[in-house]
């Protein structure tokens, strides 16, 4: 479990740099164009164009979900960690549960 916990760390931050990295490199580039058009200056091919957008914004949308899902476990074993009795975290023994 804590190599799961130091991947999530490591995993979350690259999943949010990634996510960024396409808004950046390809979304942001595509809106700033738009942003320029009117009616009368419409690119022929703009349904391709915006058909791209969509397809690039799904991939830095799914990128940011799991960045931040990747971030949620790690606080939730982060948190788990903290609950369990040292003697349970140090010897690895998982804790007893009484009364069952």
């Amino acid at each position: 479990m804590a190599i799961l916990a130091f991947l999530n760390r490591r995993a979350k931050l690259l999943w949010l740099d990634l996510a960024s990295l396409l808004c950046i490199i390809v979304d942001q580039p595509i809106n700033v164009e738009v942003m320029t058009w009117t009616a009368q200056s419409l690119r022929s091919d703009w349904v391709a164009l915006r058909d791209r957008w969509w397809s690039w914004h799904i991939v830095r949308t799914s990128f940011s979900i799991a960045g931040q899902t990747l971030m949620i476990l790690a606080l939730l074993f982060d948190r788990l960690a903290i609950s369990l009795p040292e003697r349970h975290r140090v010897s690895g023994e998982p804790p007893r549960i009484y009364g069952a």
